[in-house]
């Protein structure tokens, strides 16, 4: 439906978030940035929390995407 009335390459709504569809909003900068500092200055464990849809697992997915390979991860959904 999305795809023939936007005119749309790809479907945007998904029950995983499509990094590729990362909308840089200044509050999903300010957390990014939050937690990149925390990552890097070793500050224990981070908790994302929001509303629904507010895009905190497309912020997490992305944030996977970004960080470095010398980190160990581990997404728990």
């Amino acid at each position: 439906m999305y795809l023939n009335h936007f005119g749309l390459k790809a479907e945007p709504f998904g029950l995983t978030p499509n990094t590729k569809f990362y909308c840089k909003l200044k509050a999903h900068e300010q957390v990014l940035a939050a937690i990149m500092n925390s990552i890097k200055t070793g500050n224990g464990f981070i908790k994302v929390i929001g509303e629904v849809g507010v895009g905190k697992t497309l912020l997490c997915r992305n944030l996977l995407n970004l960080i470095s390979t010398d980190y160990h991860t581990c997404y728990i959904p």
